[in-house]
């Protein structure tokens, strides 16, 4: 009998352990994750000079841009902690929560003068992860950024000095994405029969690899190749295109990435361009 019950109270011991355990792991599965703080920057883990890492954009309204931050500074170290590599920034950054507040050491280049190291502190915030969120935050009321294409059936080079005039729209897409070609071909018709407004399909790939997708989905208009960075920068989802709506003085009035829900994004497209449209026949 002694036996006999020893043996209950061990079971009964082990029983409750595992019930108490399964009853936090629910408890953990169940609570929200946890927010993830970050800088608000885009990087591409190259061009760096002083072994740090270069940044290509600030997003508006985030911890880098209030710290004073810009496109071209390279960070080299967050709250004493070297960064030397993207996976490091991440680790640093995320050693903290949101609402913590940090302070960044980077290099601002000054040219022939040489390069500065500073600092500045700033509170993170929550990371954004909705991909037209951040296209906005980077692009929207800003000229944008240089660049030069070739378009894929005459070698013709195409820039943005050479569009300033017209209202330039550009879908900037993969050639692994087939079904970009849908969307592609709604945006050229949001701009149909529209004066002065130039759409162009935007791949980052080779030439070859655009004629293959031009052949295969029956993509037609204005498609060209990307000489620099540009799809590179503003199309980091390869299953969707980014729209991107220039008006006549080389101001971004629009930007998202695929067609939005139930089709919002296009319909939001397709008013910028005939906005811009518009503005650019008053201007004239």
């Amino acid at each position: 009998m002694r036996g006999s019950w020893h043996a209950t109270v061990v079971v009964a011991a082990v029983v409750g352990v595992a019930v108490g355990a399964s009853a936090a792991h629910a408890e953990r599965l169940a609570a929200p994750p946890r927010p993830q703080p970050w800088l608000g920057i885009s990087i591409n883990g190259q061009d760096a000079t002083w072994g740090g890492i270069y940044i290509v954009d600030v997003f508006d309204d985030t911890p880098a841009s209030l710290c004073g931050l810009r496109a071209g500074d390279e960070i080299i170290a967050v709250d004493a902690i070297d960064v030397h590599s993207t996976s490091e920034l991440q680790g640093a950054i995320g050693l903290h929560d949101v609402g913590d507040k940090v302070t960044v050491q980077y290099v601002r280049s000054g040219g022939a003068a040489g390069a500065d190291v500073r600092r500045c502190s700033t509170e993170l915030s929550e990371q954004i992860n909705d991909p037209t969120e951040l296209l906005h935050r980077r692009l929207i009321d800003r000229a944008i950024p240089p660049f030069r294409l070739t378009r894929v059936d005459d070698a013709a080079v195409v820039d943005d000095a050479g569009l300033r005039g017209d209202v330039a729209v550009l879908v900037l897409f993969s050639t692994s994405c087939d079904a970009c070609a849908e969307l592609i071909g709604d945006v050229q018709q949001a701009a149909d029969g529209l004066a002065g407004v130039r759409v162009i399909a935007v791949a980052g790939d080779s030439a070859a690899a655009v004629k293959a997708f031009v052949q295969r989905t029956g993509a037609g208009g204005e498609i060209a190749v990307d000489q620099g960075q540009l799809v590179r920068r503003y199309n980091s989802d390869r299953e969707q295109p980014s729209i991107i709506v220039i008006d006549h003085k080389g101001v971004v009035r629009f930007a998202a990435v695929g067609r939005g829900p139930e089709g919002s994004y296009l319909d939001g497209a397709t008013f910028c361009i005939e906005r811009a449209a518009r503005a650019r026949q008053r201007a004239q």
